[in-house]
């Protein structure tokens, strides 16, 4: 299974609500939203001359209503949580060495006419994938 389906189903284990997380990209319905990116990664970890894992790195943003910074906030505070610093998780036969934030949740620009809240968090995910 692909890296971002296993986040979000430890996500989902953490309390998040399925219905609200997209994989991908950030859809312009509905306005409360949790999206799930995968940018890029580092280089893969290697030992005894060969690939040990593999490094990654995704990015949550999340999306509220025009005027739910606080609950936007909160969200995002609790994917926080839920990733922070995650080890030792195993989903679909993946080993997940560790889920470590890069930074706490932030505030980017509002999203389009709507104004509505945006916050950002990024993630480094090591994990056996090989």
């Amino acid at each position: 299974m692909a890296l971002l389906d296993d986040i979000k189903a430890i996500l989902v284990t953490g309390g998040i609500t399925t219905g609200d997380v997209f994989l991908g990209g950030l859809p312009e319905t509905p306005d409360a939203v949790i999206a799930i990116l995968q940018p890029g990664g580092s280089e893969p970890h290697f030992a005894m001359g060969s690939i040990a894992a593999e490094v990654h790195q995704i990015q949550i943003l999340t999306r509220g209503a025009r005027d739910g910074w606080a609950a936007t906030r909160d969200t995002a505070r609790t994917v926080y949580g839920v990733l922070k610093f995650n080890t030792g998780e195993t989903r679909n036969s993946v080993i997940y060495m560790s889920i470590l934030a890069l930074q706490q949740p932030f505030e980017i620009t509002p999203d389009g006419a709507g104004q509505r809240p945006l916050f950002s968090c990024n993630f480094e995910v090591v994990r056996d994938d090989v």
